[in-house]
């Protein structure tokens, strides 16, 4: 498998109470270098988020007690709260693929959805393949945006474009430069 980001900086948790796929997805994980952890059950899985927040969440629609739309709704709700230190990507493996189940799902907190179709395995993984891809360029933005707070000193307010002095007003603004680090590729931008 192909990634195009550094897939070994990316904590993946995957969750699903069938053991052939949590088996398949934890081995295709691997093979692309991703740091994969596993759970059987959603309350399993909400007990490892709030221990190590996951980039990555990968969680079976259907599973008994804590489904995977209930882990993306309670999911949601930490991060909201502050609980959780980042946003984590939710994919959910479904069967499902009408137009009301994909809105039930994102309405849950899911980012995008995997069919839960291994009949092809090539499709499957290129599927995969695609889908982390995605989640690796959402995950890419938090961390550059985090990182562009950090470096304005937790207000991005301040740097914005601002009249140099009070008697400059009417005149164009003048910005000062915002440097800005760039996990991808370990440097800093200035802007």
């Amino acid at each position: 498998m192909h990634f195009r980001d550094n897939a070994s900086q990316y904590n993946v948790l995957i969750v699903d109470d069938d053991p052939v796929i949590l088996n398949l997805l934890t081995h295709l994980l691997e093979m692309g270098h991703y740091r994969v952890r596993s759970a059987s059950d959603g309350n399993q899985a909400l007990q490892m988020v709030l221990q190590d927040c996951p980039d990555i969440l990968i969680a079976d629609w259907f599973m008994p007690g804590l489904d995977g739309l209930e882990l993306c709704r309670r999911v949601r709700q930490l991060h909201a709260r502050k609980v959780l230190p980042h946003y984590s990507y939710i994919l959910v493996l479904t069967i499902h693929s009408s137009r009301n189940s994909i809105i039930e799902a994102l309405e849950a907190g899911a980012d995008d959805f995997i069919q839960k179709d291994v009949t092809c395995l090539s499709d499957f993984r290129a599927e995969i393949q695609a889908r982390l891809n995605a989640a690796q360029r959402i995950r890419r933005l938090e961390i550059d945006l985090e990182q562009f707070i950090r470096l304005s000193g937790g207000n991005p307010s301040q740097t914005q474009c601002r009249p140099a002095n009070s008697k400059t007003r009417n005149r164009p603004r003048i910005c000062r430069p915002v440097r800005l680090f760039d996990a991808a590729s370990q440097s800093c931008l200035l802007f």
